[in-house]
């Protein structure tokens, strides 16, 4: 094995490792190229892109053959992967979200809504039935582009969510935070020992094995790669409609609509994900390093309202959070009335999750790195002396985009 390794090329080999260190049975690489519906292969080139265009050095983009509804990125190889069995969760999503979406072509009289039988049941469906005639938000040209653009949404946020760790140099801080030799530490990351995933979602497998300080730093890191995404989810989806001469000087108006696009894409995440773990207590809040989806789309909101557009416009960007959140309070109503998107935003309201989450945000800036695209040695060596420190990491360097 060693020998067939050694006759490799990098990207072969990347992929023989993750198979044989990463796959569980019966996973593999999925080929989109089998599949009859091309949004497979529009969604494998998609990923590449933004892996190419925010991802420094060499990066791969997967998708994996696996009913887990599961992203992951490797540090060590700079790869993201998406399982089909999220793809499958987005089309369920996207799928309600098309059908109730009021488009110039009304739903057809009496048409059928699986998910007001059984939500639940619904979004854990796999194995997207494209071919079901009772599918019809896939076969009327309004709602089905309704239905691609949240596809294609949802995609681009679980894509630079699992890019945000590898900004982020989440990978070198675990490193540091365990070990003050960071040379010693670096040598943990070897080239045929992929030791360090994140993944955009707890699976069954993981345990409460963290400690209290370990649970508390596992949280920041996801609302970090969770902000990063959105930030970029914004941008994207101004390049998105602002690409014509004609739409010089109505920037403004454009920006504030890619804003309440990301965040109707980001509510329909959390409230769905929500939903699949069952809304879960603020007794549990907290648990097996993952902050909760509650948790999570509140902070995305309040970095938002924190920045704002940037650079995009100066509209306030609570006007495009307070929109949003109307919106989708209607949306999700017609959706659903059992998942009442109101009642699951009041359960914030809970004494433990001040206390909880204050923890939280205290150390999200320790595993924070303002430096979009820096990826050096440099880098490495002084957030490494800051993180040593107890220091937020945020050294004095140019940014190199």
């Amino acid at each position: 094995m060693n020998s067939r390794k050694a006759a490799m090329t990098g990207p072969e080999k990347k992929r023989l490792i993750i198979e044989e260190k990463c796959f569980k049975p019966f996973e593999r690489f999925l080929e989109s190229e089998k599949y009859s519906e091309n949004i497979y292969s529009e969604l494998e080139a998609e990923g590449a892109r933004l892996c190419e265009e925010y991802m420094p050095d060499t990066p791969h983009f997967f998708l994996v053959e696996s009913a887990r509804s599961q992203a992951v990125t490797i540090h060590e190889y700079a790869v993201v992967m998406v399982y089909r069995g999220m793809l499958d969760l987005i089309f369920n999503l996207s799928s309600m979200m098309a059908a109730v979406t009021q488009t110039p072509t009304p739903p057809p009289e009496h048409a059928k809504m699986p998910w007001q039988v059984n939500m639940l049941a619904w979004l854990e469906e796999r194995d997207f039935w494209w071919e079901n005639e009772e599918y019809w938000w896939l076969h009327c040209a309004e709602h089905r582009t309704v239905f691609d653009y949240y596809v294609k949404g949802l995609f681009k946020f679980i894509v630079l969510h699992e890019i945000g760790h590898q900004h982020n140099l989440h990978s070198r801080g675990r490193v540091l935070q365990s070990s003050k030799d960071v040379e010693a530490a670096t040598e943990d990351l070897g080239d045929d020992n992929p030791s360090f995933m994140h993944k955009v979602e707890p699976d069954d497998s993981d345990t409460a094995t963290l400690s209290a300080k370990q649970n508390i730093e596992s949280q920041a890191r996801e609302i970090v790669a969770d902000t990063y995404a959105f930030q970029f989810l914004v941008e994207e989806m101004y390049d998105d409609v602002c690409c014509d001469e004609e739409d010089k000087g109505k920037e403004a108006g454009l920006a504030l609509a890619a804003a309440y696009s990301a965040l109707s894409v980001a509510h329909l995440y959390f409230w769905g994900r929500a939903a699949l773990a069952g809304q879960a207590s603020a007794e549990e809040i907290g648990m097996h390093g993952y902050p909760s989806h509650l948790f999570r789309i509140h902070a995305i909101e309040a970095a938002f309202l924190q920045h704002g557009f940037a650079a995009m416009c100066d509209i306030p960007a609570s006007y495009a959070v307070s929109t949003a959140l109307a919106q989708s309070n209607h949306t999700f109503a017609t959706i659903s009335k059992r998942y009442s998107f109101v009642d699951w935003r009041l359960g914030a309201n809970h004494p433990e999750y001040e206390k909880h989450y204050r923890k939280i945000c205290d150390e999200v800036p320790k595993w924070s790195n303002g430096f979009f695209g820096v990826k050096d040695d440099e880098l490495f060596e002084l957030i490494s002396k800051a993180m040593e420190a107890g220091l937020e990491a945020s050294p004095d360097v140019p940014n190199k985009e």
